[in-house]
């Protein structure tokens, strides 16, 4: 069989001149052979250039002619080994003076001596059969005895060809040709990675097949449909789709991980598409992307980039490899320092990270990987969508002052938001602290009865939001009011941040020639991320010509309005937000494989084919703890009381609740003309500890007859963003995985299955200690002694690949593979409940893969077609938001005994007509569970994060994937996918809810439900029935931005010779079909206006063009190589919007903001 292999049919080499202990390792990998030789043997040979087309032995005689070795096979094992020439010291010989030019150059070599290679096969046999024990005998032993042959149990990039990678461990865990395995594989090299200036996935989703990644340069904007960009934002890491459906989940060496993978330690990444349950019977319906780590490697080298680019970005990286003990022990340390700067001038993102690796080799079948690393983040996203505004319908319509003489009352702009709170007000956007504040006029003059918000306000709830011009999404045209493009409406206010650190271990053994092994890795990590809030993407108008309260005037005893001192000019709502999770990984995995190849043992029993077990048991644990705000900053308690009072003398309004939370403007410029502005971003405001505010104190001494209370100055106190909301939660999964790979029909059939089985356990705590003030304990939150929850799952994979035999290949010129899989898995979120608090199943996905692959023009060009079919059960679907109805009810609830009890209308009946919610819901959301239907008794929303909906999904389509090498020189790498993804049984949860409480909520009926007077009734209508309805109308809908097809395009030029030796050129061509962005309206059964999913509306369609170019040389008397690159992105295109969300009435109503023509120039020095 290995002589077969031999002299099989031709294949393509591309191995430059250099040392043999390099280029055996590539050609071998080229010729798709196994091959084991001494590195001393082979150190200090050098071994010319080998190009073109041969057969394998071909390739490897022009490779050690001249050099005093040769390549052997034993033919009882089949294995092949470098030997020397017998008679004959090896020779250094400079690539200078061999001159293999192409493909069809000859060199001829006299054929040695023949030798009987059984006494070579029995010494290396020895060593490896010995093992550990044979070598912990014979330490005092010269090294040339080290056998170096590659590991089963990792894969680097010295192992792949250009844009082409021959192997990865994403189909069993084991080195396995990606030719052999039915699954949707993607290996990016890291030719591939530096062509494309791709550091980081946001640069490279952007090429690769079937996935999608958000930003100013990505191919979606990740916000699901919706008009503004706070989720995307808000994420520290990238936000990602893949196949339409689901984030691809992040590994580290196959362990899940937190950590973005970043191009200075990464030299490859494997995306494996679709439900894999041979690496993870555990993971999303999306697949992973799992980065190759960069490892120590026994030879000295230092390296040096720095890169500046577009916006006055710059990239720092330093690497440095040691070799402390030769063949046995070498260190590498990697540092990265970066500045993003981007076409927005105020926001920034900084990253530091610091790697280290060590490999410790102490006998020729044992070895030692260690890593660790360190980072942190610190940024101010930019902003993905543009923002929305109210004022170009205010201009249109002649910039009216409400209140002011002559103008319309019915013209209503904007509104501050507002609570019960006082309002901080900046009046520049170059302030840092607040000039005044003021609550809203609470008055209710000539009466003792409820108090309800003045006329102010009432203009501009929710009951008279239809009334008033309500913000859209800026445009181009609009750009003279606010330079959204150029510049992030709100600063640098809105932060997030993010610090890790891991550690991997992995100790692997191999056997009987490397037949047999066992690896053992640990991995541990610490990722703690999170954002920081102050401001809302949504520019105002102040179009009020007085204040919302009076002075009162004793000369006329009477309340002097106050003039709006910023009538006319535009402002920026403030409300402050934190969260944060802190997640602590610990996983060990033990993976052993034995390789049973009868072709080799047995001549009779050959035809039993090749048989590669692998067995693997793991313990990974996770545990998170999420803490975050739900209204921000919040009053004091020193004016707490005043607020109480201000609404009901029996009020207790606690700290997380929104009517104490904290509102802010600030005033951003004014329009100055009839297309002049003077509006500028804010600048950063640190956190308040107080602020002056006119406040209406009900309890004060009246200054009128008639009145309940008056206007003071007060000092406002601020307690800095009070924790509403936290959960711990442990999840620990025991895992036993077993796969067979099994090669038939001489290789021609290669079947592989696997078997997976999952045990979860997870504990949560969503239950936190608080203060009387309602403010969450955070050290206080512990996990229960016994698991809340269990899960077992089993997850079975199997797939077939067919190749068509190698001599029909040779007659046709074309090879032909065949291939067909099925896989599953599933994700342990036992914690996970919906709105009546009972648990979700786990989330489930599966996906069937079937085509075909051609090889052509002597392996030239490779191309593989798979039609993919994957389905998602049970995922957590958010479009409705989580806390939507929860909202609602709190409401209901509060509004009905406040104005049911307050002063002189006190009406028993209402506890007769309320119903409390469900149980469940109560248990999820409220605090306190049990109010009791009394007087005293207010409700506050305990923010549960693990309440939940979910939906199903389902994405079918095509993918194409190929490389063409149509030169040595040139080379090119392409993807096309379609996909249709569609959403199914759309938050079934919610239709339980409905069908309980819809009943309920009816037979309440005209129970004032809100302080406007909207009864309950109405507010459903309005509200909670509607917005479930209309989420559940999306059943079978396609979801946001799904394009039909999608191709991608690399490639590169190399000049090897002539004048123009030394460069490089090439680039990049990405278009991308119609995306789904909206759908038109139809009137469903209860007479709501909904989307009708058979008549999408489609955004245009995408061209982008990238290029680049480099030149590297020897330098410094050729002791540095030196690399300078050019990319360009974006090479055809301006800075532009795309549609990413339109209205049933064809209005654009959201925006994505793309980058035009950016640039990044490298350089690169290695010595």
């Amino acid at each position: 069989m290995a002589e077969a292999a031999a002299s099989a049919w031709r294949r393509h080499f591309d191995t430059p001149a250099g040392a043999a202990v390099t280029t055996i390792k590539r050609t071998a990998l080229q010729a798709g052979l196994e091959v084991i030789y001494s590195a001393t043997m082979v150190e200090g040979v050098q071994t010319p250039a080998v190009v073109g087309d041969l057969r394998p032995r071909e390739g490897f005689e022009r490779l050690l002619a001249g050099t005093g070795l040769r390549l052997v096979e034993d033919k009882r094992t089949g294995v092949f080994a470098i030997s020397r020439v017998p008679d004959e010291r090896p020779k250094a010989r400079s690539p200078d003076s061999i001159h293999p030019r192409s493909g069809n150059s000859k060199i001829t070599q006299q054929n040695p001596a023949p030798m009987k290679s059984r006494t070579l096969f029995a010494l290396l046999a020895g060593r490896l059969l010995a093992g550990a024990a044979l070598d912990a005998q014979t330490t005092s032993a010269p090294p040339q005895e080290e056998v170096v042959t590659l590991s089963p149990f990792t894969v680097n990039s010295q192992e792949d060809k250009g844009y082409r990678a021959s192997s990865t461990l994403a189909g069993s865990r084991l080195k396995t040709s990606l030719r052999d395995l039915s699954g949707a594989i993607q290996v990016v090299t890291e030719q591939v990675l530096k062509d494309t200036g791709s550091t980081d996935s946001t640069r490279l989703l952007l090429y690769t097949t079937n996935t999608e990644v958000a930003g100013n340069d990505g191919n979606f904007s990740g916000n699901n449909g919706g008009t503004n960009d706070d989720g995307v934002r808000r994420n520290p890491s990238p936000t990602v789709r893949v196949r339409g459906l689901a984030s691809a989940d992040l590994t580290r060496g196959l362990f899940l991980s937190d950590i973005d993978f970043e191009g200075y330690n990464t030299d490859r990444v494997t995306i494996s598409r679709g439900p894999n349950g041979m690496l993870f019977g555990l993971g999303g319906p999306g697949g992973i992307m799992d980065a190759g780590l960069k490892q120590a490697t026994f030879k000295d080298a230092n390296a040096a980039d720095v890169t500046v680019g577009s916006f006055g970005s710059h990239r720092e990286v330093l690497d440095f490899n040691r070799v402390l003990t030769p063949g046995k022990l070498a260190l590498r340390i990697i540092g990265l320092k970066k500045t993003d700067e981007f076409m927005q001038e105020e926001p920034f993102k900084n990253e530091q990270r610091v790697y280290g690796a060590l490999v410790v080799k102490p006998f020729a079948n044992t070895t030692f990987r260690a890593n660790a690393e360190a980072g942190s983040r610190r940024s101010s996203n930019p902003s993905q969508i543009a923002p929305q505004s109210n004022v170009p319908g205010w201009v249109a319509a002649g910039k009216p002052i409400r209140g002011a003489p002559g103008i319309d009352p019915s013209l209503k702009f904007g509104s501050r938001d507002s609570n019960r709170a006082p309002i901080w007000v900046i009046e520049s956007p170059y302030g840092t602290t607040p000039s005044l504040g003021y609550s809203l006029d609470v008055r209710t003059p000539q009466s003792a009865t409820t108090v309800n918000l003045a006329t102010w306000i009432t203009r501009d709830n929710e009951a008279n939001s239809s009334a008033f011009h309500r913000a859209a999404v800026m445009s181009d045209a609009d750009r003279w009011i606010f330079d959204y493009r150029n510049h992030a409406l709100t600063g640098s206010l809105n932060r997030q941040f993010k610090n890790f650190d891991a550690v991997n271990l992995a100790l692997e053994q191999t056997f009987f020639g490397k037949r047999a092994g066992i690896e053992v890795a640990y991995d541990k990590q610490h990722d703690k991320s999170g954002s920081n809030e102050q401001a809302y993407n949504r520019l105002q108008v102040d179009a009020s010509a007085f204040l919302p309260y009076t002075i009162y005037n004793p000369a006329t005893k009477a309340n002097d309005a106050v003039p709006n001192p910023n009538a006319g000019r535009l402002f920026l709502n403030y409300r402050s937000a934190h969260s944060q999770t802190v997640t602590d990984r610990s996983s060990w995995r033990v993976t052993s494989f034995y390789d049973l190849d009868f072709t080799r043992e047995s001549r009779t029993l050959g035809w039993l084919g090749r048989h590669v077990f692998t067995g693997m048991a793991s313990n990974q644990q996770a545990t998170r703890r999420r803490a975050n705000t739900l209204y921000g900053d919040a009053i004091g308690l020193d004016n707490k009381s005043i607020i109480d009072f201000n609404t009901s003398p029996t009020a207790n309004f606690l700290a997380t609740s929104f009517d104490r939370s904290i509102i802010g403007i600030r005033y951003l410029g004014s329009i100055t003309g009839s297309a002049t502005s003077t509006v500028v971003p804010p600048a950063y405001v640190p956190k308040l500890t107080s602020f002056p505010a006119v406040m209406w104190n009900r309890a004060a001494t009246p200054n009128l007859p008639g009145e309940l209370g008056a206007w003071q100055n007060r000092t406002i106190s601020v307690i800095d963003n009070p924790i509403a909301g936290a959960s711990l939660n442990k999840d620990s999964v025991d895992s036993f995985a077993l796969i067979s790979q099994s090669y038939l029909l001489n290789k021609n059939l290669v079947l592989t299955a696997g078997w997976r089985s999952d045990k979860s356990r997870n504990w949560f705590n969503n239950q936190p200690p608080r203060t009387p003030d309602d403010i969450v304990i955070l050290d206080g939150l512990r996990l229960p002694g016994t698991p809340n929850a269990e899960t077992t799952g089993n997850a079975f994979s199997w797939g077939a690949v067919g190749h068509l035999p190698r001599r029909w290949q040779e007659k046709l010129g074309v090879g032909i593979s065949v291939h067909y899989g099925i896989s599953e898995n599933f994700q342990p979120l036992a914690g996970r409940v919906d709105i009546l608090n009972r648990p979700i199943d786990d989330p489930r996905g599966n996906t069937k893969e079937l085509g075909f692959a051609l090889e052509l023009f002597a392996g030239k060009l490779l191309v593989r077609v798979n039609k993919y079919e994957t389905k998602s059960k049970n995922q957590t679907d958010s479009s409705l938001g989580a806390a939507q109805i929860p909202n609602f009810e709190r409401l209901f609830y509060n509004s009905v005994r406040t104005i049911l009890t307050g002063p002189g209308e006190a009406n028993e009946n209402w506890r007769k007509v309320y119903t409390l919610p469900p149980l469940g819901m109560r248990q999820a959301y409220w605090n306190p569970i049990e109010p009791n239907l009394d007087t005293t008794t207010s409700v506050s929303d305990a923010g549960n994060p693990n309440v939940t909906g979910t939906s199903d999904f389902f994405s079918k389509g095509y993918e194409i994937e190929g490389t063409y090498n149509p030169t040595d020189r040139w080379t090119i790498t392409f993807n096309a996918s379609s996909q249709e993804a569609i959403k199914t049984n759309v938050l079934k949860q919610y239709s339980d809810y409905l069908a309980i409480r819809e009943p309920q909520w009816r037979a309440m009926g005209n129970l004032v439900a809100r302080t406007n007077g909207q009864t309950i009734n109405q507010a459903v209508d309005t509200g909670a029935v509607l917005v479930i309805r209309t989420q559940q109308s999306k059943e079978g809908s396609i979801l946001p931005e799904i394009r039909k097809w999608r191709f991608n395009l690399v490639n590169a030029y190399r000049f090897t010779e002539g004048r123009l030796k030394g460069w490089s050129l090439g680039g990049a061509v990405r278009w991308q079909d119609k995306a789904a962005v909206g759908y038109h309206s139809t009137v469903n059964q209860f007479g709501a206006i909904i989307q009708d999913i058979k008549r999408p509306i489609f955004g245009p369609t995408e061209l982008t063009t990238d290029a680049f170019l480099n030149y590297s040389r020897k330098i410094m008397s050729d002791r540095v190589r030196w690399k300078v690159q050019l990319n360009v992105y974006n090479l055809l295109n301006d800075t532009k919007e795309i549609p990413v969300a339109i209205d049933d009435d064809l209005v654009v109503v959201g925006r994505q903001l793309q980058n035009g023509l950016t640039f990044k120039l490298t350089n690169t020095f290695e010595f």
